[in-house]
Formats: C-alpha cells, sequence, structure tokens
C-alpha cells in the first residue's frame, strides 16, 4: 500500500475515526497496531525488525524513567537504544552497499 493510493487513503480515514472515537488511554496502541499493520503490508519479513525495535526502545525508556536520579546510568540505556535503532537502520540500509562495494574493492 503506496501514500498515494486510494487504499492507504481508506485505511488513513478508518485508523484516524478509530483513534479520535477510543479513550486516550489506547489511542497509541491503536497507532502502534495500525504502523505495524501498514508496514507489514510492505514486507512481512521486516515487521519482527520493527517489533524488536520498539521493544527494545520502549524497554530502554522505562530504565531511563526508574533511573531518574542516576545520569550515568541514564545514559548508558540512552546510548543502548541509539546505538540498536541505527545500528538496525545502517545495517537494512546500507550493509548490502558495503559489501558490494568491498567486492568489487577485493577483485
Amino acid at each position: 500500500m503506496l501514500f498515494h493510493t486510494f487504499q492507504f487513503w481508506l485505511f488513513f480515514a478508518a485508523v484516524f475515526a478509530l483513534y479520535w472515537r477510543l479513550p486516550a488511554r489506547w489511542q497509541n496502541a491503536v497507532l502502534l497496531v495500525a504502523s505495524a499493520f501498514f508496514y507489514g503490508l510492505w514486507n512481512v519479513k521486516f515487521l519482527g525488525v520493527l517489533i524488536a525495535s520498539t521493544v527494545i526502545s520502549y524497554h530502554c525508556a522505562l530504565r531511563i524513567q526508574a533511573a531518574a536520579g542516576d545520569a550515568a546510568t541514564r545514559k548508558k540505556w540512552m546510548a543502548l537504544a541509539v546505538v540498536w535503532n541505527v545500528g538496525a537502520l545502517f545495517y537494512f540500509k546500507y550493509c548490502g552497499w558495503f559489501i558490494a562495494e568491498a567486492a568489487g574493492l577485493l577483485r
């Protein structure tokens, strides 16, 4: 489903209407599920990466909140979240390019 298709705008309208009809405590859950569904329509095999990234980021956020008085611990959890997310992005976006370039250099 692409952003400029009728199916996307129908999906968007349904999620938008559901979002505003639900109580505030359920609105983020609707957005999370709708986002995962939309991403999964593009490529199901990468949905695991999205879920892992969401779970790790959420866990790190809870740890940051729990360490409210300890700045060093908070920075460590923040660094882990950033390294994980940037690392996953780098791997899936640029790993193929680096492998192809390295193979070209080794020939």
